[in-house]
């Protein structure tokens, strides 16, 4: 993701650096066992994970933007008068209003992240036909919530 937005090699080779430094080991009985290191990148609290998130997040904001820029997705209006969005980010947490499957692909190819269907919940307006609610819900196989009044959405959060 880094070198896709333009960042120096050098930089993204510190900052890999940085997260395959760390290592852990478990007390077992009071004793220090085998040191390891995660295989699977940062883990949560780690100093340098809110950095990466802002810089991912705005690589996902960007591809929103392109994708409604060339037709693919339309925005919701807040209120009858209020701006239009297509999402928002949280601290790390990500809302989508519509239909967003070409940027998360996109997005996934450049970072390795995707959506966790397990964490994620579809929220549907009034408008939304019952047929329409279960194709979602089926296909994309996700929690529904009966709670909101927004358009369709998909809520989910960071792993």
């Amino acid at each position: 993701m880094l070198l896709i937005l333009g960042f120096a090699n050098s930089w993204v080779d510190f900052i890999s650096h940085c997260m395959n430094l760390v290592s852990y080991s478990i007390l077992i009985n009071g004793r220090e066992g085998k040191r390891f290191s995660p295989s699977k990148g940062l883990r949560q609290g780690d100093p340098l994970s809110p950095y990466l998130y802002l810089v991912c997040s705005e690589e996902l904001s960007t591809l929103m933007q392109l994708a409604k820029d060339e037709g693919l997705i339309e925005r919701v209006r807040v209120s009858r008068k209020g701006p239009q969005i297509s999402h928002l980010l949280f601290v790390d947490d990500t809302v989508l209003f519509g239909e967003a499957t070409d940027p998360l692909k996109k997005y996934e190819e450049a970072s390795g992240q995707c959506v966790n269907y397990e964490k994620s919940t579809a929220f549907y307006s009034s408008n939304t036909t019952d047929q329409m609610r279960e194709l979602v819900t089926q296909v994309l196989n996700v929690h529904v919530s009966k709670n909101s009044c927004l358009p369709f959405v998909i809520y989910t959060t960071r792993d």
